[in-house]
């Protein structure tokens, strides 16, 4: 039984890294990242929005201002 918190959050392998920047790159649109993000997430084990991020960060799709359209 691990001693962490059940919220604790680990850093992020280079391996994992890869596998999300591979996803990132076979993505076509943030349509497809919103229907195939939440099954690759569960298959790394990290959270939805976690990869999400990483994701869209990735491809130039991430802003701070939710109100601007996205770079498509």
């Amino acid at each position: 039984m691990s001693t962490l918190p059940k919220n604790y959050r680990k850093r992020w392998t280079q391996e994992e890294n890869e596998k999300v920047n591979e996803f990132a790159d076979s993505l076509g649109s943030q349509q497809e990242l919103a229907e195939r993000g939440p099954d690759f997430a569960a298959l790394i084990g990290r959270p939805v929005s976690t990869v999400q991020f990483k994701v869209e960060k990735r491809r130039g799709w991430y802003s701070r201002n939710t109100n601007k359209p996205s770079k498509e």
